[in-house]
């Protein structure tokens, strides 16, 4: 589907990235130890390669039994001090990605025994989380163990991409960081269904769904978004032991427009278009994909002033709505995509 192959918990953008001058792209390198890398055929009852969607009858267990190898394999080269291995741990701890739990106490740990050897991503790492990381710290204490971590490895080239310095933040610019981490966060934890490689389980997925919902009733827009759009569908509700509730999802999805965030317009739009829980009415669908046009149209004219580049992924779809909708006008190029998606757009 091209652009349109979009899913309900794709991830929210984190506004803190730090990447080192060394390498603007971090890699991963062959691992320095001798501990022999895994194969797949390596592992009980499983084929030579798998193919996660293939039709093999245990593909689910063997995609296990694989990960627990590599994990297995993972931490052997972290312990004996290969800095790549000791990154590599350390994100899948910061991420909870892998089968490892998501624990940033551990992601520290890991990334500053990379930071040893002189690696700039793993210095900047360590900075990063303890400055946003769940580290039970108030955000007075984090910037001062950030700022101290900065003052200590000052000979290291490091960019660090924040719209202000460590220095300058507040103690609201630092908790609004930390708040959208872990809605991020979150988000990746509710849609770990999606995955393929058996790591997520129903208490990730629940909790993941519940902590979008305490952060929507603690007033964050996209949260409120997202669990405004959660309530309408039957498979999340059930996943939290819930019957879905379009009323309050509409009621939901109305805050997060309020609160300024673009994609509760498309989604109220998305709710009249269909009869979502309310009357079928096309007029008002159009009123909000307007709504969206002339609120993206004003948050990137805003973004210009200060010299940002934005972008929003959601135009192109709501440009085809108006236009199957109301017949208006668009280029060419856009014209083919539309028609090429028609039917996921009418869906949609």
């Amino acid at each position: 589907m091209g652009k349109f192959n979009r899913t309900i918990m794709k991830s929210a953008a984190i506004a803190l990235l730090i990447v080192p001058i060394s390498s603007q792209v971090h890699t991963r390198e062959k691992a320095s130890t001798n501990v022999r890398a895994f194969h797949p055929g390596d592992i009980a009852g499983c084929p030579q390669q798998i193919q996660p969607f293939g039709n093999h009858p245990n593909i689910r267990d063997c995609l296990q039994n694989i990960q627990k190898a590599a994990n297995d394999d993972l931490l052997k080269r972290a312990q004996k001090g290969d800095p790549e291995a000791q990154k590599e741990l350390a994100s899948a701890y910061e991420h909870g990605r892998d089968g490892f739990e998501q624990n940033d106490t551990l992601a520290i740990y890991w990334y500053e025994k990379a930071a040893a050897h002189g690696d700039t991503w793993a210095i900047a790492s360590v900075a990063l989380l303890l400055l946003t990381g769940e580290l039970d710290k108030s955000a007075e204490d984090a910037k001062a163990a950030t700022l101290e971590w900065m003052q200590s490895h000052s000979d290291k080239a490091i960019v660090w991409r924040l719209s202000v310095t460590p220095q300058n933040l507040t103690t609201e610019d630092i908790n609004a960081i930390r708040l959208r981490k872990r809605f991020h966060r979150a988000t990746l934890a509710a849609g770990c269904d999606i995955y393929p490689d058996g790591s997520c389980t129903p208490e990730i997925r629940r909790s993941g769904i519940l902590t979008i919902k305490s952060l929507a009733e603690a007033g964050l827009p996209e949260a409120q978004t997202l669990w405004g759009m959660t309530l309408f569908r039957k498979d999340m509700m059930y996943a939290i032991g819930l019957e879905p509730d379009p009323q309050d999802g509409l009621a939901y999805l109305l805050k997060g427009a309020e609160g300024g965030d673009p994609k509760a317009f498309i989604e109220i739009a998305s709710v009249y278009e269909h009869g979502k829980g309310v009357e079928s009415d096309t007029h008002k669908a159009l009123e909000w994909y307007d709504g969206y046009v002339q609120l993206t149209t004003k948050l990137k004219k805003d973004a210009e002033t200060k010299g940002h580049v934005t972008s929003f992924e959601d135009k192109l779809l709501v440009q085809c709505k108006l236009y199957f909708l109301r017949g208006d006008a668009i280029a060419p190029v856009t014209q083919y995509e539309c028609e090429s998606n028609r039917h996921f757009i009418q869906a949609y």
